[in-house]
């Protein structure tokens, strides 16, 4: 029973054997020593626990289509790798494969030595060979793609779902769903989170409000991240957000200036605000944002004191 069932699996192996060459790649997907090949091209003995692996091989093996009846110049493992090879490059493989006549998932199925159709393993052949020769040609000038393109450029420039929905008039689910298909067939790359719209000026006003991006970000009901890709979606520069901040600041040194003079009955003196220490942080601050009392006297249409 034992030599017979080794005499078969001579038989079969052997061709393959043959065929493949490169007896490491055979016996790594066997996985098997390569020895062990070596040892039925020579006729010799094998284990038993050896021969049930390969011949589970072999009868899974049997189970798959046989690329030797497809008139190519690729052998099976060639093709194999050059799937694996072509799923790991950043082509739009769902564009190629409907080229093709084929889909994303056939290739998938021969890079993992799935189970294919006759004809649709010749698709992938055809798609493989034309990768190899360096003949592939996308084809992206379809409508489709152009549409698909022309939303992620909004979404880009408007920063949300909803302000691309209310342009192109459609719901805000319906350009998530084309800003998804894009991304899979590998023209841009999406990563979106359903947030409220909120528009460009409640997003100023906010910041003005409180002077951190935080609190900014809390006050319109989004995460710190997303509030910072909507100001670059909306093309808020840096410069734009340090003049904000630096008005802000001068406001905010305005009233404190106010509160202090309220408290004293008259316009706060230099020498007024040394004594204290608030005035002491707040005189700090007026020369750094207008750089010198002067200036910011003449700002509020102070009267500067007279001497004695």
């Amino acid at each position: 029973m034992k030599q017979k069932m080794l005499q078969q699996i001579c038989n079969e192996m052997i061709p393959i054997i043959s065929e493949q060459g490169n007896l490491t790649a055979l016996a790594k997907q066997i996985r098997v020593h390569e020895k062990t090949l070596s040892k039925i091209l020579h006729g010799q003995d094998l284990s038993y626990l050896t021969a049930l692996k390969i011949k589970k091989w072999l009868k899974k093996s049997r189970k798959q289509v046989t690329f030797q009846n497809i008139e190519s110049t690729l052998d099976a493992f060639e093709l194999q790798k050059d799937c694996q090879k072509i799923l790991a490059s950043s082509l739009p493989l769902q564009v190629l494969a409907k080229q093709f006549g084929t889909q994303e998932f056939q290739i998938k199925k021969v890079a993992e030595n799935r189970k294919i159709g006759q004809r649709a393993l010749g698709k992938v052949v055809e798609l493989i060979e034309h990768y190899k020769n360096g003949t592939l040609e996308i084809n992206y000038d379809s409508e489709n793609i152009k549409k698909l393109k022309h939303v992620y450029k909004l979404y880009c420039e408007h920063g949300t779902l909803q302000a691309v929905g209310n342009l192109l008039g459609v719901t805000r689910e319906r350009i998530r769903q084309m800003l998804v298909k894009g991304t899979e067939q590998g023209f841009f790359r999406y990563q979106g989170r359903e947030y409220p719209y909120i528009a460009k000026e409640q997003i100023l006003a906010a910041y003005k409000a409180s002077l951190n991006f935080q609190r900014a970000a809390k006050e319109c009901g989004v995460s710190l991240p997303y509030l910072k890709k909507l100001l670059t979606a909306y093309g808020i520069t840096q410069t734009e957000l340090r003049a904000i901040l630096h008005e802000g600041r001068k406001k905010s040194c305005i009233n404190e200036y106010r509160e202090i003079s309220k408290s004293l009955g008259r316009n706060a003196t230099t020498t007024d605000l040394q004594a204290l220490k608030k005035g002491h942080n707040l005189h700090n601050k007026i020369i750094r944002l207008w750089g010198g009392i002067d200036n910011f006297r003449e700002e509020l249409e102070i009267e500067k004191p007279k001497k004695g």
